[in-house]
């Protein structure tokens, strides 16, 4: 694939899987979590979210030329596909939260070295 294939392959994939992510994290806190997971259950969300618009954003401004990428790796890639494979294989359940955030942290740590430094 392309170097632009490539870099959007693993952006739309990690803003998909953070939306799972996020998805999941409100059943568990809905339906399994007490008080305190509760609230850091919402600073997890609340963090993904912002990783998200990142993503988002900085997808958008590539697309319009506005930034440059460092072109991720074949490894990746497939690491990446393979981190929203687990991802779809979760279900919302008192067990799976740090499962779910360390899957989704994964994917956030990959397409952050497709960032260029300043």
């Amino acid at each position: 694939m392309s170097e632009k294939g490539d870099y959007l392959v693993i952006s739309l994939h990690s803003e998909n899987a953070i939306n799972d992510a996020i998805a999941l994290l409100k059943t568990i806190k809905t339906n399994y979590a007490n008080a305190e997971e509760t609230r850091d259950i919402n600073v997890k969300i609340a963090e993904l979210e912002a990783e998200r618009a990142k993503i988002h954003a900085k997808r958008l401004a590539y697309l319009a030329g506005k930034v440059g990428i460092n072109p991720p790796s074949d490894d990746d890639v497939n690491k990446t596909e393979e981190l929203v494979k687990e991802m779809d294989g979760f279900i919302a359940g008192a067990q799976a939260g740090k499962a779910i955030i360390r899957v989704a942290t994964n994917i956030i740590n990959i397409w952050s070295k497709t960032l260029k430094q300043a």
